[in-house]
């Protein structure tokens, strides 16, 4: 009997657990039926193994998610993706040996992150293996790579749950550094590299908890992409959904207001308010990080169209009010202008892109807003344009479109590799170049040995040189010019004389001699042409200035002036790539003038002799020297300055005519650059310099500014009938769109302007075409049509043609 009570109390504790059981997995079951609470981290089992570490290589089976009967969980240095169901499970990674790793959740993302090593300050080693998996209907891997942090650099992490972004941020050595991950592009965005000193780094310590970035604006730029802005601690994060495009932060500026303006292709550009934590502002345009400008209340009013970052347009009844910024000036100094054309009578019929179509008293014009933003003119006038329907046009070989070079025979010359009077020690170059090494720059260097001791003129500053010891002395008063082509280069005082009682210097850029006393201080100047060299004999100074030989006391009092000698040819070479206008011979003295390496010669191949002399290349070193004759004289032009001469080489004056700001130099040359045209006639020539036309009268010898257009393209000027002609492609950068187009681009339209100019009274017309245009002719073309028994010869009439590449879309 007591056997069998026993029994029964064994059964009974039995059967209730049973029933506990089942109570427990019903429950189980209903909570899993019932719709699941929309968390951040909605389908990790244990909500705390999203920010704690886990070893790869654990022994346990690890849930990192679970939805229903499927799991995503780490075992044995591999992860494995459950379907449940009775199914066998997939293996999504393996590791090689147990790492130390972390992951996070967000949204339908599962993001893995594992350290393989310790990541260096560099950051040019990796450091983690990073695991991206969709958490679709059957979870998988969608991006895998290394990156030169893991886990054990993460101080702080915060997701979005638009877009779905995370965001780390990792201290290194002497830094924060912010990178996020976008898993609808599977791509890295880097954000900031922020230096922080180390005490101030030391307060950053991890923290575990997740943290959600506020989305304060999204916005429709296209039908195909989103803009989304979120605060991050005070500053602003900007997420574009195009995968070209980087993501930017504005540190420490947070968003006040936005407002999107329209772009001429109808996108949108969006307008941001920022304001920093002392109470500055500033405008920036979301699409450029590094764009940051004073604000203006009126773009956030009315209805502007944002020609680029820098210019905006807004058409009124009455006018049309311009507000632009300094073209690549990115300062919150960069106050605006602010202009406003009247309409009159004009009304405004349509916009198209950058077109906008106007009637003018009953006759339809043209309008380009880069015409408009970029004019000098303060009314509308110079600007309208006709529209040039069905032009003519011609496709010609890329070589006919090509620079023009021609080959002559010229005195074999192979100019110095740097400037001194005897060979430069080495040790005196490497002391040099520890100071002034020359990469993208190459400083002016003049080197001379003089009385037993090297000197170097470096820019301004005077070294000696004694003892394996470079010695600064000073700095001279001299002018440096620099020049601009695929680098830069500086150019300066040529040569320098050493004085009882200090020094005479070839100031050659600022066209002077000077005498500098021990300190330095100038105690004497005359003004010299282009003086390149001097030479100091009984008393007396001889300056060595273009083709001629000035000779002064020590005082720089003038004494003569001589024509320079003839010396020997010893040889002579077939030189290829001179420009046409670089080499010119007249035929009435028999003597060759051209230009080389920066020198101008005159060559007298009959008698085989020559004359050379510093000459100085142009600011924009693409320009060359071009050499022409004009009645009795012969002109000698770089694309900032002319000397003239007799025939003989003696010296007459020069016309200065400096470039100007903003400037057509370096990647923005226009393909016209330096293109000259002489009007004998009107004893004129007609420049191209950068964004202008110069013209530049020889009788009176001066320049004047006939014509500019800030930032266009100017690819072809001709005279015809007395008036020029100007092929202009409204801004500069469509070359390089056109030429290599990236996306929409290569849908984009392009349009070739033809600017007509009367040099007599500046007066200005325009005709748009559709098309890029790279050169303007004018041809013969016959009448066809005769009438019938008229007996006339056939008539004909000149036409402009527009010249494109053949290959040119």
């Amino acid at each position: 009997m007591g056997i069998k009570r026993k029994w029964m109390l064994l059964s009974a504790i039995i059967i209730i657990g049973l029933l506990g059981a089942g109570v427990w997995y019903y429950m189980h079951l209903q909570r899993a039926a019932a719709p699941e609470e929309e968390t951040p981290l909605q389908t990790i089992e244990i909500w705390e193994q999203v920010n704690q570490r886990f070893a790869t290589g654990t022994t346990e089976q690890l849930v990192l998610w679970r939805k229903d009967s499927q799991e995503l969980y780490v075992q044995h240095n591999q992860l494995y993706y459950s379907p449940g169901k009775e199914e066998a499970p997939v293996l999504l990674q393996q590791w090689a040996s147990s790492l130390p790793a972390q992951a996070f959740v967000n949204g339908n993302y599962l993001l893995i992150g594992a350290q393989t090593r310790t990541a260096s300050a560099s950051q040019t080693e990796p450091a983690g293996l990073w695991l991206a998996i969709e958490l679709a209907e059957k979870p998988k891997v969608v991006e895998k790579g290394e990156q030169f942090f893991g886990p054990n650099e993460i101080v702080a992490s915060a997701f979005t749950q638009s877009a779905n972004l995370f965001s780390f941020t990792m201290k290194l050595q002497n830094s924060l550094t912010q990178r996020i991950y976008d898993p609808a592009n599977n791509r890295w965005h880097q954000v900031s590299d922020k230096p922080i000193p180390g005490e101030e780094l030391a307060l950053f310590e991890k923290d575990n908890a997740v943290h959600y970035l506020q989305q304060q604006e999204s916005y429709e730029l296209s039908e195909d992409e989103t803009m989304d802005v979120f605060d991050d601690s005070g500053s602003s994060l900007v997420y574009f959904s195009n995968p070209s495009k980087e993501m930017l932060r504005f540190d420490g500026y947070e968003l006040l207001v936005a407002r999107p303006i329209h772009k001429p292709d109808q996108t949108l550009m969006i307008l941001g308010h920022l304001r920093d934590s002392a109470g500055n502002e500033a405008a920036v345009f979301f699409e450029r990080a590094d764009l940051v400008l004073p604000i203006d209340e009126r773009l956030w009013q009315g209805k502007w169209l944002a020609v680029d970052p820098y210019n905006f347009v807004q058409i009124t009844s009455e006018a049309i009010d311009v507000l632009q910024y300094e073209e690549g000036f990115a300062s919150i100094d960069n106050e605006p202008v602010y202009k406003q054309f009247q309409l009159g009578a004009a009304k405004l019929i349509s916009e198209n892109g950058l077109l906008a179509e106007f009637e003018v008293e009953g006759k339809k014009q043209l309008l380009h807003f880069y015409d408009l933003v970029h004019t000098e003119a303060d009314t509308l006038d110079s600007i309208w344009a006709e529209w040039m329907q069905d032009p003519d046009v011609q496709a010609v070989d890329n070589s006919e479109l090509d620079p023009v070079w021609e080959n002559h025979i010229i005195v074999e010359w192979s100019g110095e590799e740097r400037n001194a009077n005897a060979e430069v020690p080495p040790a005196l170059q490497r002391a040099v170049d520890e100071l002034y090494s020359d990469s993208d720059y190459v400083f002016a260097k003049t080197y001379r040995y003089l009385q037993s001791t090297w000197y170097v003129l470096v820019e301004k500053d005077f070294y000696q040189y004694q003892n394996n010891k470079l010695t600064k002395l000073g700095e001279w008063p001299v002018t440096i010019e620099v020049a601009i082509g695929e680098g830069a280069s500086g150019f300066g005082a040529m040569d320098f004389v050493k004085l009882e009682q200090g020094w005479l210097v070839a100031d050659t850029k600022a066209n002077r001699v000077i005498k500098l006393d021990r300190d330095m201080k100038i105690a004497a100047e005359l003004s010299v042409p282009v003086p390149s060299k001097l030479i100091v004999k009984q008393g007396s100074v001889h300056i060595e200035s273009l083709l001629n030989e000035i000779v002064t006391d020590l005082d720089l009092l003038m004494m003569e002036t001589n024509m320079q000698e003839f010396k020997a040819v010893t040889a002579v070479v077939d030189q290829d790539y001179l420009k046409p206008r670089q080499w010119y011979k007249d035929e009435a003295s028999g003597l060759v003038w051209y230009s080389f390496m920066g020198r101008l010669f005159q060559y007298d191949e009959q008698n085989e002799q020559f004359k050379s002399a510093f000459l100085g290349i142009s600011r924009n070193a693409h320009a060359k020297a071009q050499i022409f004759p004009y009645k009795d004289t012969i002109a000698v032009m770089l694309d900032h300055r002319l000397e003239l001469f007799d025939r003989e080489g003696n010296w007459l004056g020069d016309i200065q005519f400096p470039r100007s700001e903003p400037d057509g130099i370096y990647d923005r040359t226009p393909e016209a650059e330096n293109k000259a045209i002489i009007d004998e006639a009107a004893g004129k020539i007609f420049l191209v310099q950068g964004y202008r036309i110069l013209s530049i009268d020889l009788e009176l010898k001066q320049a004047t500014s006939l014509f500019r257009q800030n930032y266009a393209e100017i690819a072809d000027m001709q005279m015809h009938d007395g008036k020029l002609y100007l092929l202009l492609h409204n801004h500069i950068e469509d070359r390089y769109h056109y030429s290599n187009p990236v996306g929409d681009e290569s849908q984009q339209s392009y349009y070739s302007e033809l600017v007509q100019i009367d040099p007599a009274d500046k007066h200005i017309e325009r005709a748009i075409a559709e098309g890029f245009y790279r050169r303007i002719v004018w041809l013969q073309q016959e009448i066809d049509e005769v009438e019938e028994g008229n007996e006339e010869p056939a008539q004909s009439f000149e036409k402009i043609v527009f010249l494109k590449a053949e290959e040119a879309r």
